[in-house]
């Protein structure tokens, strides 16, 4: 029961509710997104049972080295490669190229 408790006091903890919400942008930020609605991510939070207003998301990401911009139509996540995350292809291809380099050197080093 006092787990509970716990748990239910510091999940409404500022410092926690600011990592749940950049968790949620940085998930955003990894598929590519770089613009978010805030009436969305409020909805989500709500959804997800932490209060917020637009005030408070203001205040709860001012300064936030993820954010770019933010205000009521947007919220600009500054992601300078956001093609890095989303581009499967190049991810393939470096896999290979990692893949391939660690084969040559093993093979290298058991002299074959």
């Amino acid at each position: 029961m006092r787990a509970n408790e716990i748990i239910q006091e510091n999940r409404f903890d500022p410092e926690y509710m600011k990592h749940e919400v950049l968790t949620l942008l940085t998930s955003a930020a990894a598929e590519g997104i770089t613009q978010i609605s805030p009436i969305n991510l409020l909805q989500d939070l709500k959804a997800m049972g932490y209060p917020m207003t637009m005030s408070g998301l203001y205040e709860l990401l001012n300064g936030e080295q993820l954010i770019k911009n933010i205000n009521n139509d947007v919220i600009e996540l500054a992601i300078t490669d956001a093609d890095m995350f989303s581009n499967v292809e190049k991810s393939e291809a470096d896999a290979n190229k990692i893949h391939k380099t660690a084969v040559k050197q093993a093979n290298k080093e058991i002299g074959i």
